[in-house]
């Protein structure tokens, strides 16, 4: 998230909903609206209008590479706050589709992604 409320999030999250509510660590809750989406790389942009938001620094000098740890932040199904990590473990690749063909022309990294899970 950045200051200006600008969230990335998964598609298929918020692929079907007709109304989206964010829910931050300190209890407020807002209602958000779509900016973009991109259903081919699973990834779609919120907005939400709260004061004095909680900011995730980024480096934009920074370029991903091979090895690199990945880190994704969330509260999936409102069961509390989750963190899953992932490793790099390629770039520049295309998506597959199931059948084999080339479904996306850009290119787009490959992580490995480790999950916890809660019984």
């Amino acid at each position: 998230m950045n200051d200006k409320g600008y969230i990335i999030t998964n598609y298929h999250v918020i692929a079907k909903a007709d109304q989206v509510i964010v829910a931050l660590q300190d209890g407020r809750i807002a209602s958000a609206q779509l900016i973009g989406q991109d259903q081919r790389t699973d990834i779609a942009v919120l907005q939400i209008s709260l004061p004095d938001l909680p900011v995730i620094p980024l480096n934009p000098d920074y370029t991903a590479k091979v090895g690199d740890v990945v880190l994704a932040i969330g509260n999936p199904y409102n069961l509390g706050q989750t963190t899953t990590f992932g490793i790099i473990s390629a770039t520049g690749r295309s998506s597959i589709s199931s059948d084999g063909r080339q479904a996306l022309s850009r290119p787009m990294p490959q992580s490995t992604r480790v999950t916890q899970v809660a019984l």
